[in-house]
């Protein structure tokens, strides 16, 4: 899929301990990998070589189309000599496709994809059946999500997934159920024990919903620059 690409510059030393994680999880058969870097970190790098070295079509999603914009043209600065092109079209002709949540995940009839993720919904929200879900989809994700369902495999990397809030990760939850057993890399700024408790549980479910994969994490200790990457076993 990304034959003839690599890196054309240094990692970091914390950036070859993620990815090192990385490559733990894949051969324990391990299908989440969730690498919690703080800002400054290189997550955007960290991501796109995940996505190089798991060999797989990708879709990144992130929360919105300024760091959209920064995934690109990562990808166009630091990996060569060959050109394998990533697009934003929800059309995903390309091995690389880099979307915002609302892409997939926009409700009702704006579905322009544009708008800022982690909007909290107000008000008392029901439980509703994976069906009852998708329903509230635009038919733009709609379509998207049948898009997914006729390709892949897939990576799926998720950018400060910590903003998989509330309806946002039940959203997403019910989405992946749909494309079969997606590898997700997950990258966040915010560590496990400063989360929320609603986060807690949405992260924990964000993988496969019912699947024994186990998820791991990948954290850096304070003071990165010198500090060491942990993975841990959930």
């Amino acid at each position: 899929m990304f034959d003839g690409i690599g890196l054309t510059r240094p990692l970091w030393p914390h950036q070859v301990r993620a990815l090192a994680a990385l490559d733990r999880d894949v051969a324990r058969g391990d299908r989440a990998t969730y690498l919690v870097v703080p800002p400054g970190g290189g997550k955007t790098l960290i991501g796109l070589e995940a996505a190089r070295r798991l060999g797989r079509p990708t879709v990144v999603l992130c929360p919105n189309t300024a760091i959209q914009a920064q995934w690109m043209a990562q990808w166009q600065a630091s990996f060569g000599p060959d050109v394998v092109p990533a697009t934003a079209s929800r059309d995903l002709p390309t091995p690389l496709t880099v979307l915002t949540y609302q892409a997939l995940c926009t409700l009702g009839a704006a579905g322009n994809g544009e708008e800022e993720a982690g909007v909290r919904v107000e008000g008392p929200r029901p439980r509703l059946s994976t069906e009852g879900v998708l329903s509230l989809l635009h038919p733009n994700g709609r379509a998207l999500i049948a898009r997914l369902q006729a390709g892949g495999p897939w990576t799926l990397v998720l950018d400060e997934c910590h903003h998989l809030l509330e309806l946002w990760g039940r959203l997403l939850r019910a989405v992946i159920e749909q494309f079969g057993q997606p590898r997700i890399v997950g990258l966040t700024a915010t560590p496990p024990h400063l989360m929320t408790a609603e986060q807690a549980v949405l992260h924990r479910g964000s993988s496969t919903p019912r699947s024994a994969a186990s998820r791991s994490w990948a954290g850096c200790r304070p003071g990165w620059w010198s500090g060491a990457i942990r993975a841990a076993r959930r």
